[in-house]
């Protein structure tokens, strides 16, 4: 997230920083990158990844992926900000080529490999925290496709399949945190600033794109007999009652 918003630091908007991000991004090409890797940095800046001075493009897309506008949306939408950054990288494993670096090839290739199971059945995909919450979560701006708008890249992708969530029948019970021995541990380890909300169900604080930003206000909360800690370079400081549902957590984690 950039500060190009009302009041943000200057030096810290997308353009400003633009530059910083093209030379970081240059300096990976000297590292053995994946064809896919290297497709994404061609289509990324244009095939202009050397000329000082080149922005990246806010959308881009595989040649495979620019065939209709269906597709483009699902590349850019679902595909882009959740699964094909690190499915790239996985070309081959100890036992030779990995499927899940074909499996963004083309729209046939991802659509047609039996995804439903690891999407809502095992709910193995998406595998990071901060990303399931985004896949799942409804986002700010509706996703608008072939005259349908999806709250959230799951639903959009669900569709895609001939599916929504309803058929995902553990989806309620997976996406609460207050199940198993241990909630927390479902939320994060002792020094993430994450605790379970026995009440909700939810995480908090809740991370991904809409994560605190503001460094004067608490970022986590913790317990000050250091049970549960602040990730580092935040500290636990002691903090009122705290709400129902995260009984013993007496502190917050602050700068």
């Amino acid at each position: 997230v950039f500060a190009d918003g009302a009041g943000g630091t200057r030096e810290f908007t997308r353009a400003a920083q633009e530059e910083r991000i093209r030379r970081i991004n240059r300096l990976s090409t000297r590292t053995p990158l994946t064809p896919a890797q290297e497709e994404m940095l061609e289509a990324l800046y244009g095939g202009a990844l050397n000329v000082p001075g080149t922005p990246s493009r806010h959308a881009w897309f595989p040649r495979a992926w620019s065939d209709t506008q269906e597709h483009r949306q699902l590349f850019d939408q679902v595909i882009k900000p959740n699964c094909t950054t690190c499915h790239q990288a996985m070309q081959t494993g100890a036992a030779g080529p990995l499927s899940v670096y074909r499996l963004f090839e083309s729209p046939s290739a991802f659509l047609d490999t039996g995804l439903s199971g690891v999407l809502c059945g095992s709910f193995d995909m998406p595998n990071a925290q901060a990303t399931r919450i985004n896949f799942w979560e409804p986002t700010e701006h509706p996703i608008p496709s072939g005259g349908v708008s999806y709250d959230a890249p799951a639903d959009f992708l669900l569709a895609q399949l001939g599916m929504d969530r309803s058929q995902c029948a553990q989806l309620a019970q997976t996406s609460n945190c207050n199940r198993g021995p241990n909630p927390d541990e479902l939320c994060g380890n002792a020094f993430s600033g994450t605790a379970c909300n026995r009440v909700t169900g939810r995480c908090v604080p809740e991370l991904g794109a809409s994560a605190p930003g503001d460094a004067t206000k608490p970022n986590g909360v913790c317990k000050t007999d250091g049970s549960r800690r602040c990730p580092y370079p935040e500290s636990c400081r002691p903090a009122g009652p705290p709400p129902a549902g995260l009984e013993g957590y007496d502190g917050v984690c602050m700068p």
